[in-house]
């Protein structure tokens, strides 16, 4: 009888047996959703490699995963330099870390270089699963080099099909609301100013279908960014709103708080009276950025902590259904008013 120092590893059954790891990991846990054949060579593998009962596998593998198996890791790779040092990030983080605390799990954060394997970070990784930050990092890596990993990926992958869990926030919606807000408030020729992307082309249809005039003033250059940090190119800034001001809207969706922020200042040294010359509505709900504002705008809250949260729970529900078919939980925003 094999002794727990001398069970083979998945990658040695898998080898022997012509399977891939995953295969083997599903006919140990769920051998009814294998097929019989691959069922068949696992357990001949095992009887080779000296395994006559296939349960000795589970046993070892429950009894090497202690305490330290209740462990969540978050891992951030390839985001924006600096941005999780934003409220809008940072509250996803710690909706998250709230969230394990309170289900009795511990929460780890780790941040990789996207330029290197991510073998080294979850080969030998003991916990229950991974929170993933990143639009670059494919699900089908982790599982290679973790094979049965449960993984929840927060934010969509615009690059990458539907691999595994998402939690995101709804961007069409965002859009949709920030129209229909400019709308009631009585404007007729409306513009954007920020980022390139759904947040951009989604306000544009909305504000169409509502029978405003658009102005389009997108740019893929508004942030200066570092390692720890994330500033507003003025210059950027600068051209932007030229290029709104010359088709004189009556209001306009701000890519982020952080970009309203500095808007106001340049609508101050031009005299554009914000809820007078023009009406603004901003997005992310970051109160380091609107609280110094007057008037404070509306801005559009995408509920950053209650994404963090739910993706906890996505994971823990994960962890438990590993056969399921991948699925996305969507968080609805909602508009909060602005200061007269």
């Amino acid at each position: 009888m094999s002794t727990f120092q001398n069970i083979p590893t998945y990658e040695e059954i898998a080898l022997k047996s012509g399977v891939s790891p995953k295969t083997v990991c599903n006919v140990l846990r769920s051998p009814e959703s294998v097929r019989k054949k691959n069922v068949d060579a696992v357990h001949k593998a095992l009887r080779d490699l000296g395994v006559g009962n296939p349960e000795v596998m589970m046993v070892r593998r429950r009894s090497t995963r202690p305490r330290q198996a209740k462990s969540i890791v978050f891992i951030e790779s390839g985001a924006a330099a600096g941005s999780l040092n934003l409220p809008v990030f940072s509250r996803i983080v710690q909706g998250a870390q709230k969230r394990a605390y309170l289900l009795g799990w511990q929460f780890v954060m780790h941040f990789c270089d996207p330029s290197k394997p991510i073998d080294e970070v979850v080969r030998n990784f003991r916990g229950g699963g991974v929170l993933l930050f990143s639009h670059h990092l494919p699900f089908c890596e982790l599982e290679r080099a973790s094979p049965g990993i449960a993984v929840v990926r927060i934010f969509a992958a615009p690059n990458h099909r539907s691999d595994c869990d998402c939690v995101d926030y709804d961007r069409i919606e965002v859009a949709r609301l920030a129209a229909i807000h400019l709308h009631e408030k009585g404007c007729k020729k409306v513009g954007y100013l920020g980022q390139m992307g759904v947040r951009q082309s989604a306000f544009l249809s909305a504000a169409t279908d509502l029978g405003l005039q658009i102005v389009d003033a997108s740019v893929n250059d508004l942030f200066i960014a570092d390692e720890s940090s994330q500033i507003i190119n003025r210059i950027a800034l600068k051209a932007a709103w030229a290029k709104l001001s010359h088709s004189s809207p009556d209001g306009i969706f701000v890519y982020s708080d952080q970009i309203t922020n500095a808007l106001y200042a340049l609508l101050a040294e031009q005299g554009v009276r914000p809820g007078r010359d023009i009406e603004i509505v901003s997005c992310n709900a970051e109160d380091i950025f609107l609280s110094v504002l007057n008037p404070r705008p509306a801005t559009i809250d995408i509920c950053s902590a209650e994404i963090g949260a739910r993706a906890v729970d996505a994971l823990i529900w994960r962890m438990k259904n590993h056969n399921a078919s991948p699925c996305s939980v969507i968080i609805r925003p909602k508009l909060i008013p602005g200061t007269p």
